[in-house]
């Protein structure tokens, strides 16, 4: 089971055990009720914390292992305040980041973000959750149908579909990604809920891999 399903898990035990408290400290009149809620409480947020060291450790792990291969520095994340770790390396001649942020839900996102030479805002997002199916291979009127593109130059996403190999590339970044966005910044970001398969060292060379093809075309082509 993926991190971020675990995370939507434990949200929802979160708000069962809410409401069982409130019911419980109502309607109960015994004067250890107090005491039962507290163990309750004291259980759930031990079992989240294990469960965070346990999945910082991995991307630890992961971090170093890139870089091993990669020049970069790596800073360490917060497990009193749930902050993930975060690295930079280069890689292909591009400064390449792997960084955290929060939604307005207080989601913790991974950002995996590349410079990129061009002044352009596009984004590219999932119209509904369900996701492409593993090496699926969309056509530019496949793609269209699946994804929604807004921003100021969202118009360029014809040109950069009509390129067949461009478009493969993109759907592949989609299959794990919530969301492509290119912004006036100069960066090329993929955003998807926190989860440490996406920072498995294979899975990143292979990200960062197809993110630089999408870039080199964007700065050559568009």
């Amino acid at each position: 089971m993926r991190d971020k399903q675990i995370a939507v898990i434990y949200r929802y035990i979160a708000v069962v055990i809410i409401v069982f408290s409130v019911a419980y400290l109502t309607f109960v009149a015994t004067y250890t009720k107090w005491f039962y809620v507290l163990i309750v409480w004291i259980t759930f947020v031990t079992a989240i914390a294990v469960h965070r060291y346990r999945v910082y450790r991995k991307i630890y792990s992961n971090f170093n292992k890139v870089l091993e291969k990669a020049s970069g520095t790596m800073k360490r994340g917060s497990y009193i305040f749930a902050i993930p770790p975060s690295i930079k390396f280069v890689y292909a001649g591009k400064a390449c980041k792997i960084i955290h942020s929060i939604d307005p839900k207080f989601d913790h996102l991974i950002e995996c973000t590349c410079p990129i030479d061009k002044e352009i805002e596009l984004r590219i997002i999932h119209r509904s959750k369900k996701r492409l199916l593993k090496d699926t291979v969309l056509s530019k009127e496949d793609f269209m149908s699946r994804f929604v593109t807004k921003g100021q130059d969202s118009n360029l996403i014809i040109f950069i579909l009509a390129d067949a190999q461009i478009t493969k590339t993109i759907s592949e970044l989609m299959q794990d990604f919530s969301c492509l966005y290119i912004g006036k910044d100069g960066q090329m970001r993929l955003v998807e809920c926190y989860d440490s398969y996406l920072t498995n060292p294979e899975r990143i060379f292979s990200i960062f891999d197809k993110m630089i093809r999408v870039v080199n075309f964007i700065e050559n082509k568009v």
